[in-house]
C-alpha cells in the first residue's frame, strides 16, 4: 500500500513539472506589483453612457479623457512597467506638455448592439462627438482615427477596450466653434455623441 501511495506521488510530481517545463511566464505579471494605483487613475478619467431607443440598446460608448494627471498616471506606468530609459521618458513629458496645449484627447470605444454598421470616423457617422466646456461652449473634433491595439500590454493599459466595440483617437481643439479658448476647470465638461437615435453625455467634474 505504502509503494502504492509512493509511486501516484512521484507520478503526480512528474506530471506537474513536465506540465511547467512547456510553459513560459506571461510576461504581464510584471505589472501586477504596481498597477492598481494607475488603474485607479485610469478609472477616475473614464466615464460611460449608454443611448437607449424603444428599449433597446442603440450604443454602448466609453471614453477616457487624457488629462494631464491621467497623462502623468500613463507615463509613469509605462517608465515601470517596460523599463524605459530616462532620456524615452522625458521625450513622452515634452511630448504630453505640447499636446495639452494645442489638443484636448480622448480614448473613445463604441459599440451598437443591435449590429448595424457604426463608424464614428465616418464622413456622415450615425453619432456625432461634441466637446463642452463648463460654460456650455462647444467643439467639434478635429480628427478620429480608428485604432487598432497591436499589443498585449495595450490592453493591460485600457481594459474597457473589448473585441466588440471599435477604438478611436478623438482629438478636439483647444477652442470651441465661435473661437474662443474651451474653459476646462471649474466645472462640468461633457463628451456629447448625439444622433437621431438619442444622446449620451459623459461627464467629468474638474475642480
Amino acid at each position: 500500500m505504502k509503494l502504492l501511495l509512493k509511486i501516484l506521488v512521484l507520478m503526480i510530481v512528474g506530471l506537474t513539472v513536465a506540465g511547467c517545463a512547456g510553459r513560459t511566464v506571461d510576461p504581464d505579471v510584471v505589472y501586477k506589483d504596481g498597477y492598481s494605483s494607475y488603474v485607479d487613475v485610469l478609472r477616475e478619467w473614464t466615464r460611460n453612457d449608454k443611448i437607449y431607443e424603444n428599449f433597446e440598446t442603440e450604443l454602448i460608448i466609453d471614453a477616457t479623457w487624457y488629462s494631464k494627471v491621467y497623462r502623468d498616471a500613463l507615463r509613469k506606468e509605462k517608465a515601470r512597467a517596460e523599463k524605459l530609459p530616462e532620456e524615452e521618458v522625458a521625450v513622452l513629458e515634452r511630448k504630453d506638455a505640447e499636446e495639452l496645449k494645442t489638443m484636448v484627447r480622448f480614448l473613445v470605444t463604441a459599440y451598437a448592439p443591435r449590429g448595424y454598421r457604426m463608424n464614428l470616423a465616418d464622413p456622415q457617422p450615425s453619432f456625432r462627438l461634441w466637446l463642452m466646456d463648463v460654460k456650455g461652449n462647444k467643439a467639434a473634433p478635429v480628427t478620429i482615427k480608428v485604432v487598432k491595439m497591436k499589443r498585449k500590454a495595450d490592453l493591460k493599459y485600457y481594459p474597457h477596450i473589448s473585441k466588440w466595440a471599435a477604438t478611436y483617437q478623438v482629438v478636439f481643439p483647444r477652442y470651441s466653434d465661435e473661437g474662443g479658448e474651451l474653459i476646462l476647470s471649474g466645472g462640468k465638461i461633457i463628451l456629447q455623441a448625439a444622433g437621431i437615435q438619442g444622446e449620451a453625455r459623459l461627464e467629468w467634474i474638474v475642480p
